[in-house]
């Protein structure tokens, strides 16, 4: 439960410098692997998703100021991402893969929730990233940030097991 709340703190407190679409799951993904990592058992990740989701909707109840959809989005599905790609793997650069992988699916569904519902209040069409539109940059920056984070987290939490998280059967 720490980590879930950890992650909606993280999420909806820390901005950071950058202003790149899809950043935000590298606000989540670290504390919610730790806790994966701190805790491996089956469903961790799902537990801690819904941990950061409930702690956000009180933040919200008590009138502080919550991340945009997208942010949101990437927070709940980094954590049953991670939990597919860890089922089966065994150990080695699976993990690292597999963990890239997760981020990268998580952030495609955030971005896909965000462009489907712009009525968010965050970026506009109008708005130039790199050049781009949002809606011409934000695809290729989500992939990046969530392939980034994910390999991150693979790296920083799970370079020293022996293997991924395990289930009591």
């Amino acid at each position: 439960m720490a980590a879930g709340v950890a992650t909606a703190l993280c999420v909806n407190f820390i901005e950071g410098g950058l202003k790149i679409p899809g950043h935000a799951i590298l606000r989540s993904i670290l504390p919610l692997s730790c806790g994966i990592a701190l805790v491996p058992r089956r469903m961790a990740g799902c537990f801690i998703g819904l941990t950061a989701y409930l702690s956000t909707l009180a933040l919200e109840s008590f009138h502080f100021e919550i991340a945009g959809l997208g942010a949101r989005a990437s927070m709940v599905l980094i954590g049953p991402a991670m939990d597919i790609a860890l089922w089966y793997t065994r150990g080695g650069w699976w993990v690292y893969l597999q963990c890239a992988l997760a981020g990268l699916a998580a952030n495609l569904v955030a971005v896909a929730v965000r462009t489907f519902n712009p009525g968010d209040g965050g970026a506009s069409g109008n708005q130039l990233i790199f050049g781009y539109s949002w809606q011409g940059a934000a695809p290729w920056t989500f992939a990046i940030c969530g392939l980034l984070a994910g390999l991150a987290s693979g790296l920083l939490w799970f370079h020293w097991t022996a293997a991924p998280p395990k289930g009591e059967s």
